[in-house]
């Protein structure tokens, strides 16, 4: 079992790839490029559940 300060850190690395991934699909779907796009919500989505169990929010 991870210690707080081990998921804190944990979280805070998820956060960034959260959002340097959210910038990526934006990009995507900014430019019209639909597969790239879909290939970045998965890994979205991913990470999200990812992030859900590490904070204890997975239903």
């Amino acid at each position: 079992m991870k210690t707080k300060s081990e998921q804190s850190v944990s979280l805070v690395d998820l956060d960034r790839v959260l959002a340097a991934v959210g910038r990526h699909w934006q990009d995507a779907c900014e430019h019209g490029d639909l597969d790239a796009a879909r290939r970045d919500m998965q890994r979205l989505d991913a990470y999200l559940e990812q992030r859900l169990r590490l904070t204890g929010h997975d239903d």
